[in-house]
């Protein structure tokens, strides 16, 4: 179960992202070597996590929006 106000969605690129509320705070891409994720993608702090399946990749984006959910919200201007 995602945070409140969490969701997943297809994003312009048609590949999975979650979004809070209207932002775009993580995504997938298939690469041949599995799935790359993006964390943060609009801010300074992105990084990159590759997962060898979009289950794990899903799987380790909900966790980390569950550490982080309250920082999220700040960053992205929604509490």
């Amino acid at each position: 179960m995602l945070p409140e106000g969490f969701q997943w969605r297809v994003d312009a690129d048609n590949e999975p992202a979650m979004f809070l509320g209207g932002q775009r705070v993580a995504f997938l891409t298939r690469v041949d070597s599995g799935w790359r994720i993006g964390i943060n993608p609009t801010l300074i702090t992105r990084r990159y996590v590759f997962r060898p399946t979009e289950a794990t990749a899903r799987g380790y984006v909900e966790a980390w929006a569950h550490k982080w959910k309250d920082r999220l919200r700040e960053e992205y201007g929604t509490d």
